[in-house]
């Protein structure tokens, strides 16, 4: 957005407490980007966006941890406009194309049914427990697969 001047001030910190999420009115459509990657190295995958619907639902999972949100404050109002955190690589899927176009479905909406923080037995991890509710939802039994199945 050359020749504007920019609003606000920007703050960075490592938690979120329930401030509003919204897209920075200083950045253009093409400048507000979501990114994952990862290193062959680590079992975690680095996310950052600038985009509101996957900040909601990032923020929502219990896998993501965030790392850095990036704050801008106009006047005492405090609004956040992009994050940057973790989540495990074993969560990170390509599957068939979804229905709809929308970014922040990306981000799954479900919720596992163990609290955050516990350690799920051996074998029970949180992306065997998605694959083996999928599979029972789609009426297969938890070795199924089917044409368009996650890659």
């Amino acid at each position: 957005m050359e020749g504007q001047r920019r609003k606000g001030v920007y703050i960075y910190k490592g938690s979120y407490d329930g401030e509003e999420i919204a897209e920075d009115p200083n950045l253009g459509p093409a400048e507000k980007e979501s990114a994952i990657c990862w290193a062959v190295s680590t079992n975690t995958a680095t996310v950052c966006t600038k985009e509101s619907p996957i900040m909601r639902r990032l923020l929502q999972s219990s896998y993501f941890k965030l790392r850095e949100g990036e704050f801008i404050q106009q006047g005492k109002k405090l609004t956040l406009v992009g994050v940057i955190g973790d989540v495990p690589v074993g969560s990170v899927q390509l599957k068939a194309p979804r229905g709809g176009t929308g970014h922040g479905l990306i981000v799954s909406s479900h919720r596992p049914e163990r609290p955050p923080g516990k350690v799920p037995a051996k074998g029970k991890t949180p992306v065997a427990a998605l694959a083996a509710a999928e599979a029972k939802r789609a009426g297969r039994g938890s070795r199924g697969s089917s044409p368009g199945s996650k890659l």
